[in-house]
C-alpha cells in the first residue's frame, strides 16, 4: 500500500531564517563596500543556488568567486551563528506534532547541509517528528550533484509514498515545481525567502502565510483523521499560549508534555485560528 507523506523544505519553511539570510546578505555586500538591501529587495531577487542570488543584486564575477571560495566559508561562517537564534515559523512545531501523532512522515528536503540541519532539529525539540532529511552532506558538495527533486523522486519510489496523497510545503517557487513534476500537491508559504507576487506566479495549489493554515488543508484531502472532540476543546482555555501552558503544568519544553495533552493543545490552537482565518487556494486567488 502507498503511503502519503509531508515535505517540507526547511530554511523560510519551518525555520524563521529570512531575517538571518537577509543580514549575511548585507554583510556580504558590506564586505565589498557595496550597499545594504532590504528585505523586500531580497525577496524579489532571492534564488539558489547563491551565486544566482549574487549575482541578481548586481555583484561582478570575481566577487561571486570569492565569496563562493573554500567552500562558501564566508557565507556559512557568517550564516550559522545567527541562524542558531532563529525560531520556527508560527505553527510549525505543532502541525508536526500533529502529524506524529497521526502517524504521517514528515520528511524535509532542502539545499542546506544535513549536519547543521540535523543540530537545528535538536535545539528546537523536533527531531522524533521528523522522518528523514534530504539534504547535501557537506559544504563541500552543496548545490552540486543531484538536485532536490531527483532527491525526493528517488526516496519516494524507495519508500513506496503516494504521489497523490503527499504534500510539499515550501517558500520558493522551486517547491510547486516539483510538486508540478512529481504529481504532488504544492502548498506555498509566503513570508520566507522570496515575495507572495512571486510564489503566486508559481501558481500553488495552495498559498498560505503561516503554518496554522495548512492544517484545514490537510484535513479537507483526507490526510488527517477528525482530531477535535469536545473533551479536548474544552482541556485548555482558547487564550491559553504554550508558554502559559506549559508553566501551568510546571514542565519545561513541549516534547517534555503528556504526548495527548500535547497533541490536543496543538490541534485546539490551529483550528481556533483557522476559523477566523481560512487557508487561500492559490489557483482561484
Amino acid at each position: 500500500m502507498m503511503k502519503p507523506a509531508l515535505v517540507f523544505d526547511w530554511n523560510g519553511t519551518l525555520l524563521d531564517d529570512a531575517d538571518a539570510l537577509l543580514q549575511t546578505t548585507n554583510t556580504i555586500l558590506g564586505r565589498f563596500g557595496r550597499g545594504a538591501i532590504d528585505m523586500q529587495t531580497f525577496r524579489d531577487h532571492f534564488d539558489v543556488p547563491l551565486t544566482v542570488f549574487f549575482r541578481n543584486l548586481g555583484m561582478s564575477e570575481s566577487e561571486i568567486e570569492t565569496v563562493d571560495s573554500h567552500d562558501g566559508a564566508i557565507f556559512h561562517d557568517t550564516y550559522e551563528p545567527l541562524a542558531s537564534k532563529a525560531d520556527l515559523r508560527e505553527g510549525a512545531r505543532c502541525i508536526l506534532e500533529t502529524a506524529r501523532q497521526q502517524e504521517v512522515s514528515s520528511i524535509i528536503v532542502s539545499n542546506h547541509i544535513v549536519d547543521p540541519l540535523i543540530t537545528q532539529l535538536r535545539r528546537h525539540r523536533i527531531e522524533d517528528c521528523v522522518s528523514e532529511v534530504l539534504a547535501f552532506e557537506s559544504r563541500a558538495t552543496q548545490y552540486k550533484g543531484i538536485s532536490k527533486g531527483e532527491r525526493l523522486r528517488l526516496y519516494m519510489r524507495a519508500y513506496n509514498l503516494n504521489p497523490s496523497s503527499t504534500f510539499i510545503v515550501g517558500d520558493m517557487p522551486v517547491e510547486t515545481d516539483i510538486a508540478r513534476e512529481l504529481g504532488l500537491i504544492s502548498i506555498a508559504i509566503t513570508g520566507g525567502f522570496v515575495s507572495e507576487t512571486r510564489l503566486r506566479a508559481a501558481k500553488p495549489d495552495y498559498l498560505i502565510e503561516d503554518h496554522h493554515k495548512l492544517l484545514p488543508i490537510l484535513q479537507e484531502r483526507g490526510l488527517f483523521s477528525e482530531l477535535i472532540t469536545t473533551q479536548s476543546m474544552t482541556e485548555i482555555p482558547s487564550t491559553a499560549t504554550a508558554g502559559k501552558v506549559r508553566q501551568r503544568i510546571g514542565l519545561i519544553g513541549a516534547r517534555h508534555m503528556n504526548r495527548h495533552w500535547t497533541q490536543s493543545f496543538c490541534v485546539m490552537a490551529l483550528n481556533c485560528i483557522s476559523k477566523s482565518t481560512q487557508p487561500m487556494l492559490a489557483r482561484n486567488a
